[in-house]
């Protein structure tokens, strides 16, 4: 989303294995870059002021010709409107039904929300003075996503009037099988089951004469029995695969046995087991032989098996000790074991916990001298993860890791140019979707050791300080479009009020931050200064 005006920016990432271009659908904005390759931040710029009373909406076409890959932005620029602001301006809501999300709406008046769009609702759907707006959402059937906007207007006298656009995600189909393979017994009656997770409509074929199925049609999850219908003594294991097909999903395959009666025999079940990632989680497999003895195996501190010895066909239970809190799945193996055959390995898979990869802040400044440094978080609960950046100004430490860590950004060489440089630096830990971080070096005018030369200008006292700061830039500057901000030291912005103009001079309060470095910055047209600030209390 644009601003109204003309010369409003944002920013569009683009993500590619090869070279990339792209097209502009408008003439109203412009791409700062057309073409590029891999990672890529691309600027874009409003070319004119939308006077209108509605959005105008646009397009970028991507396109990866040597991969034959495309992909569209919808590009929305705001209205120009007045005494009535809504924020965000798009809102995105999951394909099921009562998902939800919310709105604000800034105004001293009337106001009242509304949708021509039978598959949402807004609540309230109006009222006076600012407050916040919830939208809900029907289930999407359809599996491409759906666009639709809420009408914010005022009411009484002239009207003012703000749209929020809203986007649903498209259904995405689900049909997944589990286990992909089983075994039955040799006798008449023999059975296990199937686990069938599923958003649409599914079918079961079944080649078998020996082999019943119940159900063979559904929707959504369920639970499939085999079941052999008669004994199989015919000197040989017998297969039958299976096939379910989904409504728009990819089919799946399961493949049944049944062991042979008229030999002596030894098999499991089935070879992997899955269990819930929560403490107490419970799977079931069974051993399906005819000799007298066997006996069970496992190593695994989180596991434990019941019985872990038999004979003949017996039902085991497989039950986790303690909870799985990585965001990927863990294994555990039993080995079967019975005198005259080969070992037997069941794998018990665990699920994992609801992944999470975080990184904070997403933008960080380090100082223009060589040895400044700035640190940020990565939250995960994933065991390994990588940092890639090519910058040769910048050393990254560590630059892989596991779980949650604070990470270093020290620059190793000093900017002696009179502009700020910046990489974006991709934190990855497959199979999650990447994160990044810009890191931006500062201009050597900004701090250290030429900080002197802008002291009659812009000076600052007392420094250390136990609360309050005076801040003075020098009356040439009063009213001249000066922006000031406050930054802690890993680049997070310190909410206070910097206000030069009507006077030179102004005082920040610091009374409720903690002890610490912290470092205001004056932008004065193309020019930035910054001082550090030592806060001892």
């Amino acid at each position: 989303l644009l601003g109204a005006n003309s010369g409003s920016t944002g920013t569009l990432n683009i993500g590619s294995t090869g070279n990339w271009t792209g097209i502009e659908g408008d003439t109203w904005f412009s791409l700062g870059q057309s073409s590029g390759s891999g990672i890529s931040m691309v600027s874009l710029t409003t070319n004119s002021t939308n006077t209108s009373m509605t959005q105008r909406i646009s397009y970028v076409a991507l396109a990866d010709a040597a991969n034959s890959l495309t992909d569209t932005v919808v590009i929305i620029q705001d209205t120009a409107t007045t005494g009535l602001v809504t924020t965000p301006d798009t809102i995105r809501l999951n394909a099921s039904a009562g998902s939800s999300n919310t709105f604000d709406v800034s105004t001293s008046l009337g106001w009242a929300a509304s949708t021509s769009a039978a598959w949402l609702s807004v609540t309230p759907n109006g009222g006076t003075g600012s407050g916040t707006v919830t939208v809900s959402a029907n289930a999407n059937p359809m599996m491409t996503e759906r666009i639709d906007f809420i009408k914010v207007e005022t009411t009484g006298g002239s009207i003012n009037l703000d749209t929020v656009w809203v986007i649903q995600s498209g259904l995405v189909t689900n049909l997944e099988v589990s286990p992909n393979t089983i075994n039955l017994n040799f006798a008449n009656g023999s059975n296990d089951v199937i686990a069938l997770t599923s958003n649409t409509s599914w079918t079961v074929t079944n080649p078998a004469s020996w082999l019943s199925l119940t159900p063979t049609a559904g929707s959504n999850d369920a639970t499939l029995t085999a079941t052999a219908t008669s004994d199989n003594l015919s000197g040989a294991t017998r297969s039958a695969t299976i096939t379910v097909d989904g409504i728009g999903a990819v089919s799946k395959m399961v493949t049944i046995n049944q062991i042979d009666g008229s030999t002596p025999s030894f098999t499991s079940s089935k070879d992997t087991v899955f269990v819930d990632n929560t403490q107490g989680s419970t799977g079931n497999f069974s051993i399906l032989s005819n000799v007298n003895s066997w006996t069970l195996a496992e190593s695994t501190p989180w596991l434990l098996v019941n019985p872990t010895s038999g004979s003949q066909t017996e039902s085991i239970t497989v039950l986790v000790a303690t909870r799985n809190i990585l965001g990927i799945a863990r294994y555990a193996e039993i080995t079967a074991s019975a005198s005259g055959f080969p070992n037997k390995t069941i794998v018990v898979a665990q699920k994992e916990s609801t992944p999470f990869f975080q990184i904070a802040p997403d933008s960080i400044i380090v100082g223009a001298d060589s040895a400044s440094f700035v640190e940020f978080n990565i939250s995960s609960n994933m065991p390994t993860w990588t940092i890639s950046e090519g910058a040769a100004w910048l050393e990254i430490s560590p630059e892989t890791g596991s779980f949650t860590q604070r990470v270093r950004a020290t620059a190793i060489k000093k900017n002696t140019a009179s502009a700020q440089r910046s990489i974006i630096a991709t934190i990855s830990s497959p199979p999650l979707v990447p994160q990044t971080i810009k890191i931006v070096q500062d201009t050597v005018r900004s701090i250290g050791i030429n900080e002197k030369s802008f002291e009659k200008a812009f000076t600052l006292y007392p420094n250390p300080t136990s609360g309050n700061i005076i801040v003075n830039i020098g009356n040439e500057y009063i009213g001249n479009g000066i922006e000031a901000s406050l930054y802690n030291l890993i680049g997070e912005e310190i909410p206070v009020t910097i206000d030069f103009s009507n006077s030179s001079t102004t005082l920040i309060n610091l009374s409720d931050q903690a002890n610490g470095i912290c470092f205001l910055r004056i932008r004065y047209r193309n020019e930035i200064f910054s001082k550090k600030i030592s806060l001892i209390k």
